[in-house]
C-alpha cells in the first residue's frame, strides 16, 4: 500500500545516513548547544542587571529587551531538537487504544500534516522577515534593535523543525514499506 502510495523511495540507504547524521549535527549544535548557552548568557544578564539595580542603583536597562530576544531564539531554535529527541508534548491516550497497524498509519498521516504545518510557518516567518527588512522596523525597547535581527532566529528554528521532520518522515515511509514487503 505505502509503496503504492508513494512509489519507491530514491535514496540509497547509504545517503540517507549521511545526510541525517549532518542534520543530527546541524540540530545538536544549533538546537541543543546554542540555546543552552543561550540560557546561560541569559542568566548572566538578568543577574547583572539585578546587581547594577540593586547594589549599584544604576539600572543596565537592557536585560529585558536582550532576554526577551533571547528567549525566543532559544524557544525557536530549540524546535528541531527537541523533534530530534522526540521530546515534544504528546496526548497518546487515543493512538493506544487502536492496533498497532492503524497506529502507525494514524501517526503517519498526522506526521504529513504537520510537515504541511511547518512548512506554513517558515513561509510566515520569512514573510515577516522580508516585511523587517523593508520597513526597518526596530525594537520598542531602549535599544532599538532591527526586528530582522531576532527575527531570524524564527526562520533559522522552523526551518530546522522542517528538515528533522522530513528526515523523520523518509525513515518512517522507509519502515512502513519494509513493513508491508515483510508482510506479502
Amino acid at each position: 500500500m505505502i509503496a503504492l502510495l508513494l512509489g519507491k523511495v530514491t535514496f540509497s540507504e547509504g545517503k540517507m545516513k549521511r545526510a541525517a547524521s549532518i542534520m543530527d549535527t546541524i540540530t545538536n549544535v544549533v538546537g541543543g548547544h546554542f540555546p543552552g548557552w543561550l540560557v546561560v548568557i541569559m542568566m548572566l544578564l538578568v543577574l547583572t542587571e539585578v546587581t547594577a539595580r540593586y547594589v549599584f542603583n544604576s539600572p543596565l536597562r537592557v536585560a529585558d529587551e536582550i532576554g526577551a530576544y533571547m528567549l525566543i531564539a532559544i524557544v525557536f531554535l530549540g524546535l528541531g531538537y527537541t523533534w530530534k529527541e522526540k521530546a515534544h508534548i504528546r496526548i497518546e491516550f487515543v493512538l493506544n487504544l487502536v492496533p498497532r497497524r492503524v497506529r502507525t498509519w494514524m501517526e503517519y498521516i498526522v506526521l504529513i500534516i504537520i510537515t504541511a504545518v511547518v512548512l506554513v510557518f517558515i513561509y510566515a516567518s520569512y514573510s515577516l522577515i522580508l516585511t523587517s527588512l523593508a520597513t526597518g522596523i526596530r525594537g520598542y525597547g531602549w535599544m532599538r534593535i532591527p526586528l530582522v535581527y531576532p527575527r531570524l532566529a524564527l526562520v533559522a528554528g522552523t526551518v530546522l523543525l522542517f528538515v528533522a521532520m522530513v528526515i523523520d518522515l523518509v525513515r518512517t515511509t522507509r519502515s512502513m514499506a519494509r513493513r508491508e514487503e515483510q508482510a506479502q
